[in-house]
């Protein structure tokens, strides 16, 4: 499992499959010593026992790196996202991303600042419980879009179900639609 690539890549905005534009993307990356991903400073979250038997140290260095994400990189990666997709006059825009990626998305989502359009975003292997509440400026603008909640076979976080569990106070309340869950 490669790490670092967890937390560079693109952004997509697409529309009718045709892709628009591209947001690229690259946060840092620290290899945290040892005494910083022992399980003991994991204690916020709240793992089951397998979760806790499957994590191992490559897992925890994950979770720290989104844990540390920049603020500051993270909130002009969200207003350059917002940007681009209130530029465009396309009827229905689609966004793609993954990862860390997806964080960009959540941040330009809850700060409100999307134009009112029909925008989907098709979000894969988010580990939405890391997403740092202090981006959520805007509560209510999650029912201004729609958000599809999907995961890759391979992804790292296909056994940690508590990373991907939405947090009640997000304002996004699951529907029943299959594999990809729609939240409306």
């Amino acid at each position: 499992m490669n790490c670092q690539s967890l937390f560079k890549g693109t952004v997509n905005i697409k529309s009718k499959k045709k892709t628009l534009k591209k947001l690229k993307f690259k946060f840092e990356y620290h290899p945290f010593k040892l005494q910083e991903v022992m399980m003991c400073n994991f204690n916020n979250i709240e793992f089951c026992e397998k979760e806790k038997h499957d994590l191992s140290a490559a897992h925890r260095q994950i979770i720290r790196n989104y844990q540390e994400i920049s603020q500051k990189d993270l909130k002009l990666f969200a207003k350059e996202l917002t940007a681009l997709i209130n530029s465009l006059n396309d009827e229905i825009i689609d966004i793609e991303a993954s990862d860390a990626g997806t964080f960009i998305c959540l941040a330009a989502i809850y700060s409100g600042r999307l134009k009112n359009k029909d925008i989907i975003f098709h979000l894969r292997s988010s580990p939405i419980n890391l997403f740092d509440r202090t981006f959520i400026k805007n509560k209510n603008a999650v029912k201004n879009v729609k958000i599809n909640f999907c995961d890759k076979q391979e992804s790292w976080l296909r056994n940690f179900t508590s990373l991907k569990d939405i947090p009640s106070d997000f304002g996004i309340y699951l529907s029943e639609h299959g594999p990809e869950t729609e939240v409306a």
